[in-house]
């Protein structure tokens, strides 16, 4: 849940990120790669949706993906490439990976800058864009070991568009749904047994590499001991040209898989000088190396010379950049000589050269400094790393986490991190939705401060900047409404980014009390501070929140306008899939609804919903589920993305005033559609009884409270109860500064009383109901209780209600268009009650097409679709398709 932590603009403040090594491009190798039969035919087939080559270590898989790889480069298709390692255990290692790698093909018109927190939807989004097909490459996928990564795959395979193609390679299966898969697409699965080396393709393999004149028995021989393993030939085909031919390799090499650790010694420690030797094990310290590295931690004279006589010979050694500079070692030779050296290398020496490492890439790459540093436990470096890249800590949420596990491991050592690390650290976890630790890092960093009494008031800022955050994360309101005026009175000069958090933090605090009159002012001087910024991300959030302000003032008319055109500059600055495009859209759902305007209202909830958990605040988040909980009470059909359990995982990630609000949403359903017992057990889950008290302004949550116990006591037919609580509340001047839910209390007691029949009170609340709501538009609440409204306008007459206002006039017309007496008490509604379009879409219905053709020939959503025939069989007094059609030949709106 993150507000002003736009990568974009700070980005031009900090600099880029350096692009991984070798990892977005695939390896360059010595020789003529050579693809099995089955491996060729997906070559030269079409190019399927997803191709998985799984086998263990040594089969080949890196090879067919580069071939695999160059044969779509010559056929024009865009390709992306990500090469995994032991580095790359989280989901998150891979997302940073896939975002750098379309980084790099991504055209400038079709860029989508913004954070979105590497979200997979963004990238999707970014994928979609690219113009022709795209074919995206993962090796060695097996290094993630995230439960996350089964969502994150299936999110690409299934999620994309047509024109995306995966490509991955994994020792073991990954996690995707193959039959899902092969019912949808197009698939191609590669095993060991297809990538095994038959007779031609070994006899391919020995030629192409200069070994003398092979026997086909000999050929034969090689492949039954090696079983067609590509490794295995490999290396006999090294020994072949080391060793004086194949027979005498193959006499050396009975192909049992033990024997592995013996051709190699043979071949790398027999055939090789012990200088060679011992500087292969040092090297095998490193992921990559180049001739430079190499020499700076080992010493040797001879490193460049030795590693261009190791790629001359193929062994097992590949370049991993497009300055053909850096290499990697296979993993079987790499996983060989770490063993080898563990048994003959010190400990000492090893962490030597990692040390030396880290101390290479100092000025070169911090990260992978850092990295280094760690396994060589050189702590001292590795603190004054830890300062030099909290400036990196902007750049993204990558980075955030590798900064929070790097100062976690130091932690874990004992070694204290430095007061300004420590604060960094703290700032990590608060944006990387690690609240409750980020509040603990903050109150220790609080505590040293004021035990070492530091010179630098930069500190004491950010360490009360870090409080107000973590308030507000938490839900801690009254706290952060403190801790920001504390923060605020102090005069000191002030970063306008922070003073800019600082203030909003402020203003949700008070948007959460309904304190619309503070949060306004806190506003004001957060859209002061960001004024001058040359990015939008800053003045599109105060925008946000300054809509809830809005909003909860009734003014949704006016906030329609204002929020299209912050969309509009939110989507032309920070692209279509940035997080703050969806937190906007969470708004504009509610104001969407109070308008009127369901159909919109559903298409920005479910867009809105689908980052939530990662974006957003709780006053953003239950104005965006309330509208789901609504839609779906009316009727209404939601995509999955915003259904039940999506609206449960959301409300899930947040405060627990998100849930306790979700729940009394939830129970005013309930309770609306008759359902007492479920509306009762879920008041009892949610503690419903304890009401807040009687005296001063109600809270957000407070207020959904009071709704849902008045809505309960009118489903238990406890309607005195009931109007006692709702006149009470009217009388509150809280209440009269809320507008919406003014005229949902007064509908309800409009209700109440007529059922009692006292229908000069009912006709005085629901004539209160309509002034408050026409200068506004506000049709939401009476759409909320359609039924309610229903009954009440069954019961009064246009003369009943004598409105003189224009306003109030127009309001009475829409909604008795809306809901007409006649379609509520006669089930069979007249030919008039369905509009030009309702009349349209029941043709198209009786002609048999699906909702999808309905939605192409009326040139509309499927969602709108699905609105127009709920309300058509609102209408018709029925349930399902059939019975409308035969409904509506009854009453003679079809013919036949």
């Amino acid at each position: 849940m993150h507000f002003f932590s736009d990568a974009s603009d700070r980005r031009k403040r900090f600099g880029a990120e350096p692009l991984p090594l070798g990892k977005l491009a695939p390896p360059s190798f010595g020789f003529d790669p050579i693809c099995p039969p089955a491996c060729q035919r997906i070559l030269e087939a079409s190019l399927p949706r997803l191709v998985m080559a799984c086998a263990p270590v040594g089969y080949g898989k890196t090879v067919f993906l580069t071939e695999l790889h160059h044969r779509l480069r010559q056929r024009k298709v865009r390709t992306i490439w990500v090469t995994l390692d032991d580095r790359d255990r989280d989901a998150e290692d891979l997302l940073v990976l896939l975002d750098a790698a379309i980084a790099v093909v991504e055209r400038p018109a079709f860029s989508l800058p913004g954070e979105a927190d590497l979200r997979i939807e963004a990238m999707i989004g970014r994928l979609d864009a690219l113009p022709g097909r795209t074919a995206v490459f993962i090796d060695n996928l097996h290094y993630c070991e995230d439960p996350r990564l089964a969502g994150l795959l299936d999110q690409l395979v299934f999620g994309a568009g047509p024109g995306l193609h995966m490509m991955l390679s994994s020792a073991h299966a990954p996690p995707v749904d193959v039959t899902r898969a092969k019912l949808q697409y197009a698939v191609s699965e590669v095993d060991a047994r297809q990538l095994c080396f038959d007779h031609e393709r070994a006899a391919l393999l020995f030629a192409r590499a200069g070994v003398g004149a092979v026997t086909t028995d000999r050929i034969d021989d090689a492949v039954h001991r090696t079983e067609g393993w590509p490794a295995a030939l490999r290396l006999l085909q090294v020994l072949a040209i080391e060793g004086g031919g194949m027979e005498s390799a193959l006499a050396r090499f009975d192909g049992d898989g033990k024997d592995i650790a013996s051709v190699l010694t043979g071949r790398v420690l027999a055939g090789f000088s012990s200088e060679l030797v011992e500087f292969l094990m040092e090297i095998a310290c490193l992921r990559e190396f180049s001739a430079d590295l190499a020499h700076a931690v080992t010493g040797q004279a001879r490193a460049e010379e030795w590693i261009r006589m190791l790629t001359h010979r193929n062994l097992l050694v590949f370049r991993i950049d497009g300055t053909r500079h850096w290499l990697r070692m296979h993993t079987l030779l790499r996983q060989f000589l770490l063993a080898e050296g563990e048994r003959r290398v010190t400990v000492g020496r090893r962490q030597a050269i990692r040390r030396y490492a880290a101390e290479f890439f100092v000025l070169r790459d911090e990260a992978v400094a850092m990295e280094y540093a760690l396994e060589a436990s050189a702590l001292e470096l590795a603190s004054e790393l830890l300062d030099r890249l909290a400036r990196k800590l902007p750049l993204g949420r990558d980075w955030r986490l590798r900064y929070i596990r790097w100062a976690g491991h130091l932690m874990a050592v004992g070694l204290p991190l430095s007061l300004s690390a420590h604060s960094w650290y703290a700032w990590a976890l608060c944006f990387s939705n690690e609240h409750e630790r980020a509040r603990w890092a903050t109150e220790r960093l609080l505590e040293r401060l004021a035990r070492e009494e530091t010179g630098e008031p930069s500190l004491v800022e950010r360490a009360g900047l870090l409080r107000v955050l973590t308030s507000v994360f938490l839900d801690r309101t009254d706290d952060a409404r403190m801790a920001a005026n504390q923060w605020l009175a102090e005069d000191r000069s002030r970063d306008p980014f922070d003073r800019a958090m600082v203030c909003s933090a402020a203003a949700i605090a008070a948007l959460s009390a309904h304190d619309d009159d503070a949060a306004e002012g806190f506003l004001q001087l957060a859209l002061a501070a960001v004024s001058g910024w040359e990015g939008s991300y800053g003045q599109v959030w105060v925008g946000i929140l300054q809509a809830i302000g809005h909003i909860d003032a009734g003014d949704s008319l006016k906030v329609e306008a204002e929020l299209a055109a912050l969309r509009e500059t939110a989507v032309s600055h920070l692209g279509e899939n940035a997080d703050i495009v969806d937190t906007l859209d969470l708004v504009h759902a509610r104001v969407a609804l109070d308008l009127g305007d369901a159909p919109l209202a559903a298409q920005r909830a479910a867009r809105g919903l689908r980052s939530a958990t990662r974006h957003g605040i709780v006053e953003t988040v239950v104005l965006g589920m309330g509208v789901c909980v609504s839609l779906e009470a009316q009727g209404y059909p939601l995509p999955e993305c915003s259904g039940h359990r999506a609206q449960d995982a959301v409300a899930l990630r947040y405060p627990a005033r998100a849930r306790r609000i979700l729940d009394m949403f939830r129970l005013r359903a309930l309770a609306r559609s008759g359902e007492v017992e479920a509306a009762e057990q879920q008041a009892r889950r949610a503690g419903l009884w304890l009401l807040p008290g009687r005296h001063g302004p109600l809270d957000r949550e407070g207020m959904a409270r009071l709704l849902a116990h008045v809505e309960l006591l009118i489903a238990q037919d406890l309607g005195e109860r009931a109007l006692v609580l709702i006149d009470r509340q009217l009388r509150q001047p809280a209440t009269r500064r809320l507008p919406r839910e003014s005229i949902e209390l007064q509908i309800l007691a409009a209700q109440l009383s007529l059922r009692e029949g006292q229908k000069r009170q009912a006709l005085r609340h629901f004539s209160m109901a309509i002034v408050l709501a026409s200068r506004r538009r506000l049709q939401g609440p009476f759409l909320e209780h359609r039924s309610a409204v229903a009954q009440l306008l069954d019961a009064f007459s246009d003369r009943d209600l004598s409105f003189t206002g224009v306003d109030d006039l127009r309001l009475l017309a829409e909604l008795r268009g809306r809901h007409t007496g006649g379609a509520r008490s006669d089930p069979i509604a007249s030919r008039e009650s369905l509009t030009p379009r309702e009349h349209d879409l029941l043709v198209l219905l009786d002609s048999g097409l699906s909702n999808q053709q309905i939605a192409d020939r009326m040139a509309v959503s499927i969602t709108t679709v699905k609105w127009h025939c709920a309300n058509v069989y609102e209408k018709l007094g029925v349930r399902n398709r059939a019975a409308a059609i035969k409904r509506a030949r009854i009453q003679g709106s079809l013919l036949g």
